[in-house]
């Protein structure tokens, strides 16, 4: 099985279990998209970067996971808050912590490398940002 066809089943089983199981009047549901996946493959560089990209647009870009995760939400009856982070974080590739980070001896810099850090991020605007949107919805 495919991961998105995983993905795809994991969330059609949420989503199922929401439906069924609470009560829209009582609960609010709210689902925060994924950073998107940035490499090189992708066209990506994030390695050194100081500036945020310049253009950004969802449809070339759209991560194969959103896109499976908006088809979910559309099939359900509850109403789901789907906190979209995806543009506004592709658009930080410089909030990398690899970027900015020191080595403080020769065998640091040695392990360290030139790779980015790309699931932690340092820079306020990336998560801070997730943060006041979902401080604002609640």
């Amino acid at each position: 099985m495919s991961l998105m066809v995983a993905y795809q089943k994991g969330l059609s089983t949420w989503a199922r279990w929401v439906d069924l199981n609470l009560n829209p009047q009582k609960t609010k549901v709210i689902f925060r998209s994924m950073s998107p996946r940035h490499n090189r493959e992708n066209g990506w560089k994030c390695d050194n970067q100081k500036q945020p990209l310049p253009f950004f647009s969802l449809q070339q870009h759209a991560p194969e996971p959103l896109v499976v995760l908006q088809g979910v939400l559309k099939k359900m009856r509850f109403p789901v808050y789907l906190q979209d982070i995806t543009t506004m974080t592709a658009l930080r590739r410089d909030g990398h912590p690899s970027v900015y980070r020191k080595a403080t001896s020769q065998d640091e810099k040695q392990r360290m490398g030139h790779s980015s850090d790309c699931s932690h991020w340092c820079l306020p605007g990336v998560p801070d940002i997730w943060n006041e949107m979902l401080s604002a919805l609640l």
